[in-house]
């Protein structure tokens, strides 16, 4: 990438920076927001761009920090119960999700969950040595 190239990524970080201090109180946005750095995330290659990267990524992890400590101290607990029901809501096929997924088991869609949260999913680095550090085969 060029110089003019390089300038407007860093430019780009700058932009998604204000819009999380503008939004940091609508956690919604923080979603949008990552995902447009996510997408910024694979052009960066100089340290000054993996600076602005990672000030980025800090200021919208310290800004879901406190949305979810704000939602801690004003909404009570939520149980498993609550949870299966937004579930069934978000992906039970049916005029009525949460008895419809009750009464056909094939009204859930899988398909559109694991779509949903695949997207959350990341390889993650680590050493092969599972047996051991010496690779020590199986008998």
């Amino acid at each position: 990438m060029d110089k003019g190239g390089r300038d407007q990524l860093r430019q780009e970080y700058r932009t998604l920076q204000k819009d999380a201090k503008r939004d940091q109180n609508d956690l919604s946005s923080v979603i949008v927001l990552l995902e447009k750095a996510e997408s910024l995330r694979v052009q960066v290659e100089k340290p000054r761009e993996q600076k602005q990267d990672a000030e980025l990524f800090s200021q919208l992890t310290h800004i879901g920090c406190q949305g979810i400590r704000r939602l801690a101290t004003t909404q009570p607990g939520r149980s498993s119960t609550d949870f299966i029901v937004a579930l069934k809501g978000q992906y039970a096929r049916g005029l009525e999700p949460q008895t419809a997924a009750k009464d056909n088991p094939e009204a859930f869609d899988w398909a559109a969950m694991a779509a949903n949260a695949v997207k959350f999913m990341r390889q993650a680095p680590g050493m092969n040595c599972m047996l051991g550090p010496m690779s020590v085969q199986a008998k």
